[in-house]
């Protein structure tokens, strides 16, 4: 799978790494099985993009995180990323 994710209820946050060739599909499940949840809510977020080869193009993956939004609970938290620059 190119997103795994733990979920740590005593820090508040969920930790997810992407790896491999990641899709618009594993974009929108990843938001539905993290982010779905009402315990998350406010929640930050540690993304650890080192191991990815390949994600969507941006014109696609607005839609999706669109509707993946919708399907998730208001929240306000933060997110950081990690990902190596590639030349």
């Amino acid at each position: 799978m190119p997103i795994i994710h733990t979920i740590d209820h005593g820090r508040r946050i969920v930790v997810a790494r992407w790896q491999g060739t990641v899709t618009e599909a594993d974009l929108f499940a990843y938001q539905q099985e993290a982010w779905a949840r009402p315990e998350v809510a406010g929640f930050n977020e540690l993304i650890n993009m080192l191991d990815v080869e390949t994600l969507p193009d941006t014109g696609p993956v607005g839609p999706v995180t669109h509707s993946a939004a919708a399907l998730t609970p208001a929240i306000t938290s933060g997110c950081r990323c990690g990902a190596p620059r590639r030349s």
